[in-house]
C-alpha cells in the first residue's frame, strides 16, 4: 500500500522493468539491499525458480521479519539478512545483480 500511494502506482511498472533489465536467470545471485518487506526480491526469485539464489536484507528487523514471513507465505525461496548497506557481510564479488530499489527513497 504504501509503494502505491508514495509511487502513484508505478512501483509495479519499475519492479518489471528492473527484472527485465537485470538479465538475471537460472543459476544467477541477486542481493536486494534494503528491501524492507522484500517486493523486488520475490519477483527475482520468482524469476529464477529453485536454480537462482535471492538474498533479502534491512537495517530495520521489523521491516525484514515482515519480508520474511510474506516471502515464506509465498512460498518463495530468499535468504535474509538484517545488516547495514554500508557493510555487507557478503564476499566481494559475490552477487550477478545487486538491487537498492526503494531503499534509497527511504534513506
Amino acid at each position: 500500500l504504501m509503494n502505491d500511494l508514495m509511487s502513484g502506482g508505478l512501483h509495479r511498472l519499475w519492479k518489471s522493468f528492473t527484472i527485465a533489465k537485470s538479465g538475471v536467470r537460472g543459476r544467477a545471485r541477486v542481493l536486494d539491499v534494503a528491501g524492507g518487506t522484500g517486493d523486488l526480491a520475490l519477483a527475482f526469485a520468482r524469476k529464477l525458480g529453485e536454480g537462482g539464489e535471492v538474498w533479502l536484507t534491512d537495517i530495520n528487523n521489523a521491516m525484514l521479519t515482515r519480508g520474511r514471513d510474506r516471502l515464506c507465505d509465498k512460498g518463495a525461496l530468499v535468504r535474509v539478512a538484517q545488516c547495514d548497506a554500508e557493510q555487507l557481510p557478503f564476499p566481494e564479488d559475490y552477487f550477478d545483480c545487486l538491487t537498492v530499489a526503494f531503499g534509497l527513497r527511504n534513506m
